[in-house]
């Protein structure tokens, strides 16, 4: 099935971008086309690594920065598979600004690995706090920053509102399964390490 086959959205999709698009300004341009830099896959990449480093620098087991990148490792093979199976196409290149993008829309990759990597570390950075308001917050913060992710995609016109969406639903989902099946992984393998290395997935 082509590209072309699958007409762009209608109905709310079309009505965003349009508001949009008649209500830019050049310095809101300017800040959006330099943040949507820093929610882009190659450096999700480069925090999750980062993360994951400080999270085991910190707590010398492999638990919370496997969780880490694993929810972002699914985040990635999720978004793959929906862009093929969806196949939809980019709003029009009249409507993107600071750089065209041609490849297909559903979901959001930005969106999707943004939000898989700040909720993830929201969910095991708060796991052990007992204090329900600590753990609000963060998830609130986590929130407010795959949020912005999600404007800057709509801003620049790189993606119809559904496509983002739907990145921050798959985002969400994937923070919510890694932590048990790292838990449950680990714990199966624990048993086949050495007496050394037990201490590590812990």
């Amino acid at each position: 099935m082509t590209l072309s086959s699958h007409p762009a959205p209608d109905g709310i999709d079309g009505m965003v971008l349009d508001w949009i698009d008649h209500h830019r300004l050049a310095w809101v341009t300017s800040a959006m086309a330099a943040l949507t830099i820093a929610f882009g896959p190659i450096w999700v990449t480069g925090w999750t690594a980062l993360a994951a480093a400080v999270l085991f620098t910190v707590d010398r087991t492999v638990v919370r920065p496997a969780t880490v990148v694993l929810g972002v490792a699914l985040a990635g093979a999720g978004w793959e598979i929906a862009k093929v199976t969806v196949a939809r196409p980019r709003p029009p290149a009249g409507q993107q600004l600071s750089a065209i993008e041609t490849g297909l829309s559903y979901p959001s990759g930005h969106v999707t690995g943004t939000t898989a990597l700040v909720m993830t570390l929201a969910v095991v950075v708060t796991a052990q706090v007992r204090a329900p308001w600590v753990r609000r917050v963060v998830i609130a913060v986590a929130t407010a920053v795959a949020t912005l992710s999600a404007i800057t995609r709509l801003y620049l016109g790189m993606h119809w509102a559904s496509d983002v969406v739907a990145g921050m639903a798959l985002g969400v989902a994937v923070a919510t399964l890694a932590p048990p099946v790292v838990k449950n992984s680990l714990r199966q393998l624990e048993p086949r390490l050495p007496a050394g290395l037990r201490n590590r997935v812990r």
